[in-house]
């Protein structure tokens, strides 16, 4: 009888074995994006539990969680960026499945304001799967960009006075794309994706 769940070959797969090993174990999330059906399910199951011990265990009862777990999100994200690239470059796939250091960084940020409890725990897991397994714009025009720079033009705003005298078709879409680009989730995700939204001053070139 074949097992379903069975480890595949990516494991041992001369391409992502040219990867350093501290980029695979991190990419991977010590393995668990090697495991199927669903790899991402699973990274991100591994990473509630692991919060749950952390918080059960080695830090009962502080009030200090929230931080610690905001702490761990934000190392996910500057140790997994790097090591999803050396991963993603080396198997010559763009976003390979077995990669679920972003689902480790996603799920903990969903875990930041979650009670220690099993069903804070498991509606948090829920929350987060459907969120990333449905990918609401503009998350998936985000996952299809190629590697490098890119600028993406928006006209965030009001339709205030001002502007409903000046001739412009750009209104009610100004305070969507303001409400899009300032909502905590679309920061998270943007922060998970190594994207910093910086404005036009910051662009500004020094002068000599």
């Amino acid at each position: 009888m074949r097992n379903r769940y069975a480890i595949p070959t990516q494991m041992t797969n001369p391409a992502t074995s040219s990867a350093p090993l501290w980029a695979r174990l991190t990419a991977t999330f010590f393995g668990a994006g090697y495991l199927r059906p669903g790899p991402g399910s699973w990274g991100s199951a591994f990473t509630v539990l692991l919060w749950w011990l952390i918080a059960r265990f080695l830090l009962p009862g502080y009030s200090f969680l929230p931080y610690v777990c905001a702490g761990l999100a934000l190392l996910a994200v500057a140790v997994g960026i790097p090591a999803a690239t050396l991963v993603s470059r080396a198997s010559a796939k763009k976003d390979p499945q077995f990669v679920v250091i972003d689902e480790t960084a996603g799920q903990l940020i969903a875990l930041i304001a979650a009670p220690i409890a099993w069903k804070s725990f498991l509606a948090a897991f829920i929350i987060f799967r459907a969120f990333d397994i449905t990918k609401p714009p503009p998350i998936r025009l985000l996952e299809r960009l190629p590697e490098g720079n890119w600028e993406l033009v928006c006209h965030p705003g009001y339709n205030d006075a001002d502007l409903r005298n000046v001739h412009t078709r750009l209104r009610e879409s100004r305070e969507r794309e303001l409400r899009l680009l300032t909502s905590p989730s679309t920061r998270d995700l943007l922060t998970a994706h190594g994207v910093e939204i910086i404005s036009y001053q910051e662009l500004a070139m020094p002068t000599i």
